[in-house]
């Protein structure tokens, strides 16, 4: 017997949620640590040259950077509980803000996660 999948809150035209809280955080932690740590540790060890291990460490103690990972997966979580439509950061904007201010937040989005890589 198969069962067909059940639509998404908004139809049988929208996309459909199939991850999970682990596969979430799997594609977090491989955007992160898969684009930063390939093209930062050249020119660091460029810059550090002997400092570099010594700077390694004090960055890793630091873990600010963690702290705003977690903050900003939950905020992401929470609007995304709100808001259960496809389209991530633009419908968050346009719901809270408006539609320019929407699409705003979007490009904005996209343009941040290209340049993080």
């Amino acid at each position: 017997m198969t069962s067909t999948p059940t639509p998404a809150v908004g139809g049988a035209n929208e996309l459909q949620r199939r991850l999970g809280v682990p596969d979430a955080v799997m594609i977090g932690l491989g955007s992160m640590i898969g684009a930063g740590i390939f093209t930062s540790l050249a020119p660091a060890a460029r810059a550090a040259s002997s400092g570099l291990l010594i700077g390694l460490a004090v960055a890793a103690v630091a873990a600010v950077a963690a702290v705003v990972a977690y903050c900003n997966a939950t905020s992401s979580a929470r609007l995304a509980a709100l808001y259960p439509a496809s389209g991530g950061t633009y419908v968050y904007g346009r719901e809270r803000l408006g539609a320019f201010w929407g699409y705003l937040a979007g490009w904005a989005f996209i343009v941040g996660k290209t340049a993080s890589c």
